[in-house]
């Protein structure tokens, strides 16, 4: 308290100094009025007090412009502050919905894209599966010609490009041989009379041209051990693995 009063004594002191050299330059009205040194006393302290106040009155209105402009200048830093946070507020809320539009859009995608591969695979599971009924139905379907093939007292003979790649049992009988691994690969004219080669090579010729099968004929085969013997045969065109 007592450094607080001491200041403010400088200050009051200070500016009663400042306001007696102000009234010195001014020309001293109060010898005209009185003689009396009490009176000019009194008159002089009401002049220095009006300097002074009005001093105070500088200062004041120097302090309150001082305060004004930072006022001022501190609302305008706030209103641009808050123009930027406004700017930025309006930023992330249009980046909020872009970025919902894109997620909607992938969700979208990635939904579109599921449906599209369970289809597919759905698809793909009845395609194996009627694969898989076609394969067993030509298996059984093979089985049963192979079934029929093998136990037919007929002979059957398959060649490819002139030469024996089947034989039936009962064209392995009626040869004379033991196996059909005997004759695989031999040539069919090796097994055609010598009097009807000439015949069956223009049937082969014939059905490989036409594609159509050629009527029954008798012809006559030749046994492993040179026996001839008579057959009916029935050439047709077919595929075979």
């Amino acid at each position: 308290m007592i450094k607080n009063d001491l200041i403010a004594t400088d200050t009051a002191d200070a500016l009663r100094r400042k306001a007696e050299k102000k009234l010195a330059i001014q020309p001293v009205i109060a010898d005209s009025l009185s003689n009396c040194m009490d009176a000019k006393r009194l008159f002089h302290e009401l002049q220095v007090h009006q300097v002074e106040l009005e001093m105070q009155n500088d200062e004041l209105r120097q302090t309150q412009e001082l305060l004004e402009q930072k006022v001022l200048e501190r609302t305008n830093e706030l209103a641009t502050t808050i123009n930027l946070l406004q700017n930025e507020i309006a930023e992330t809320k249009i980046a909020r919905v872009e970025l919902q539009k894109a997620k909607d859009e992938l969700e979208s995608r990635v939904l579109e894209r599921t449906l599209g591969l369970t289809e597919s695979i759905a698809n793909q599971q009845i395609e194996i599966q009627q694969r898989k009924m076609t394969e067993a139905l030509l298996n059984s379907s093979e089985d049963r010609f192979r079934s029929i093939v093998e136990n037919s007292p007929n002979m059957i003979m398959v060649h490819v490009e002139g030469k024996f790649v089947y034989l039936n049992p009962a064209a392995v009988s009626c040869f004379g041989i033991e196996s059909q691994e005997e004759y695989l690969g031999k040539p069919i004219h090796d097994v055609v009379h010598p009097d009807f080669r000439t015949y069956i090579l223009n049937r082969v010729d014939q059905i490989i041209s036409s594609r159509q099968p050629n009527p029954k004929s008798e012809q006559q085969l030749l046994r492993k051990d040179g026996s001839p013997f008579w057959v009916e045969i029935t050439g047709i065109p077919t595929s075979f693995e």
